[in-house]
C-alpha cells in the first residue's frame, strides 16, 4: 500500500472527547487501505443533468474511462455526452469536472441538445470566447466575453460544443488546437461555425434528487470527505491524495488565468498538472520547463507563458505556504 502522507496517518481515527489527546477507531483500516490501493473501488453518484434516476459510477482510472462508464450506467451514447459538472445540474462552466473530485461530489452529465449552424464575422482579432474541453475529445465554450464579437452575435453561449469551423471538424481536438484555428482566420471574413448546445433542464425526462451534495453517498465517502480527494487525470491513473492546500487552490487559479490570457483556454486539470510539476521543480526554470514538456505531452508553453507561470507561482510562494504542513 502506498505510504500515506504524514498529515493523513490518523485518517482511520478521531480524537476522543474530553481533550485527552487519545484517538479512537473511526474508519475500517482495511476498507480505507483498499481504496488507497485501488481508487477505482470508489463509487460516485451520477445523473443526467436534464433529469434521470440516480446511478453510481466506479471502475474508472482516467477521464476517458469515466466517460465510458458514465455511458453504461446512464444508458446514453458516449458520443452524445458533452461535459460533466459537479454538484449542479445547471450549465455552470465554473463547475466543470476537473483534476480533483471530492468524495461526496455528485456528477451531472450534460448531453447534446440543439445544433446551431452560425455565420460569424471576425470583426476583431479575437471573437471573445474562452475555450475549454471535456478531456475526451470535445472542445467547449467556457466563457463569452462581454462586448465581444461572440456576445454581440447573440447565439454563442457558454457550454456550447464546437463541432466544426468552416466545415473542418473540431471533434477530437484539444482546446488549444481549436483556439489556434479561430486565431488563424483572417480578420474581417465571415466564417461558419457549428455548435451543439447542452440539453437544458426544461427537457427533463425523469425526476432527480435535490441539487448538490445530497444524501446517498456511501458511509466511506462521507468519512473520507474533507480528508482526501480523487486526483483525476486525462493521462495517467487516478490516485487518492490529501486535500488541496491553499497554495494548490490559489495556484490553480493563477495558472488557469495565465492559460486564458496567453492561449484563450481554461483547463483546471492542465493547471493542476502544471502546478504539480512546479512543486517538484522549484529550484530552476530550465528543470521546470523540461519536466513540463514531458508531463503535458504537448508543447503549448511559449517562452513568455512559461516565464509568467514561473514568476506568478514564485510570487504566490512568498505569500502562501506550499502545503498545509508548512502553515504557521
Amino acid at each position: 500500500m502506498p505510504k500515506l502522507p504524514k498529515k493523513l496517518r490518523n485518517l482511520f481515527k478521531k480524537k476522543k472527547k474530553g481533550g485527552s489527546g487519545e484517538y479512537e477507531q473511526m474508519l475500517d483500516p482495511a476498507e480505507v487501505e483498499a481504496v488507497i490501493r485501488d481508487p477505482t473501488k470508489l463509487a460516485f453518484r451520477v445523473q443526467l443533468a436534464h433529469g434521470s434516476p440516480t446511478a453510481h459510477v466506479s471502475n474508472f482510472s482516467n477521464i476517458a474511462q469515466l466517460y465510458e462508464r458514465l455511458a453504461v450506467v446512464l444508458d446514453v451514447s458516449e458520443s452524445d455526452m458533452l461535459f460533466c459538472t459537479l454538484n449542479t445540474y445547471g450549465v455552470d462552466m465554473e463547475s466543470l469536472i476537473g483534476g480533483t473530485i471530492n468524495m461526496e461530489d455528485f456528477i451531472y452529465v450534460h448531453v447534446a441538445g440543439n445544433r446551431k449552424d452560425l455565420t460569424v464575422n471576425k470583426a476583431e482579432p479575437s471573437i471573445g470566447i474562452t475555450i475549454t474541453d471535456n478531456g475526451h475529445g470535445k472542445a467547449l465554450v467556457k466563457r463569452v466575453k462581454p462586448d465581444s464579437v461572440a456576445s454581440r452575435h447573440g447565439k454563442i453561449a457558454a457550454g456550447d460544443h464546437i463541432v466544426s469551423i468552416n466545415g473542418e471538424s473540431m471533434v477530437g481536438l484539444r482546446h488549444f488546437e481549436v483556439a489556434k484555428v479561430l486565431k488563424s482566420l483572417p480578420l474581417g471574413i465571415d466564417f461558419k461555425i457549428t455548435l451543439v448546445e447542452p440539453k437544458r433542464e426544461f427537457d427533463q425526462i425523469a425526476p432527480r434528487t435535490a441539487q448538490g451534495k445530497t444524501t446517498g453517498a456511501s458511509d466511506l465517502a462521507r468519512s473520507l470527505s474533507g480528508r482526501v480527494s480523487l486526483r483525476l487525470r486525462r493521462v495517467g491513473k487516478t490516485t487518492v491524495q490529501e486535500m488541496p492546500s491553499d497554495f494548490d487552490n490559489k495556484g490553480n487559479t493563477v495558472v488557469d488565468d495565465l492559460l486564458e490570457q496567453h492561449l484563450g483556454i481554461r483547463d483546471s486539470e492542465m493547471a493542476t498538472t502544471i502546478l504539480e510539476v512546479y512543486k517538484d521543480n522549484l529550484d530552476h526554470l530550465a528543470d521546470f520547463s523540461a519536466a513540463l514538456k514531458n508531463k503535458l505531452l504537448v508543447d503549448i508553453m511559449t517562452d513568455k507563458l512559461l516565464t509568467d507561470v514561473w514568476a506568478a507561482l514564485g510570487d504566490l510562494r512568498k505569500k502562501v505556504p506550499l502545503s498545509i504542513a508548512e502553515s504557521p
